[in-house]
């Protein structure tokens, strides 16, 4: 396994342009409403932006293209000092707690118990049930360190989902570190270091 050229991310808004990742996310792209409900309860409803709905229900899907709107003002609103990768990494860290607390992330979450290695290898099933676009694929290093290789994201894969990566192991009282070797604004790998 080669591990070159993996950095840590940047959490700056340098060179950060949202609307070119909503821009090219494709349409036919879903989303399980789990996550919105969850950024519904941190910042309300009201504040999810225009193209937010007055309900959603958690495994309904939802296009793609308003998840990240949705996400962008919940961070926003969330997170308002805070560069807007930073912001939207600050809530990816919730979407462990957020999945884990529905019915399907709790047979999910239990199969793996507090086995990080094992959590970490679910991820093709886990991202899988949540969001319809990417493919995943996961390589275990050793017993601490892994790979997923997450190809077709959208949804801010250099920050929103660093943080979901980094959340189940700050559940664990664990720090994970990410390291990112990016392909392309929806092509990346994640180095996962939870030693």
């Amino acid at each position: 396994m080669n591990l070159d050229n993996f950095v840590t991310p940047d959490m700056s808004d340098v060179g950060f342009r949202p609307q070119e990742y909503l821009a090219q996310a494709p349409s036919s792209a879903t989303m399980k409403g789990v996550l919105f409900n969850d950024l519904a309860k941190l910042v309300g409803r009201e504040q999810l932006g225009p193209s937010a709905r007055p309900r959603y229900i958690a495994f309904k899907d939802y296009p793609l293209r308003e998840w990240m709107e949705v996400l962008l003002y919940a961070s926003r609103e969330a997170f308002p000092r805070q560069p807007k990768r930073e912001a939207l990494h600050r809530l990816g860290l919730r979407a462990y707690e957020a999945f884990g607390a529905s019915r399907i992330g709790k047979v999910m979450f239990a199969m793996a118990g507090r086995d990080l290695r094992a959590l970490y290898g679910m991820a093709p099933r886990i991202i899988g049930v949540a969001n319809s676009a990417p493919n995943v694929e996961t390589e275990a290093i050793d017993e601490s360190r892994m790979v997923i290789r997450i190809r077709n994201t959208w949804d801010f894969p250099d920050c929103y989902t660093v943080g979901i990566f980094q959340g189940p192991a700050r559940a664990f009282g664990v720090d994970c570190r990410v390291k990112v070797r990016t392909y392309s604004i929806c092509d990346i790998d994640y180095l996962l270091d939870f030693s």
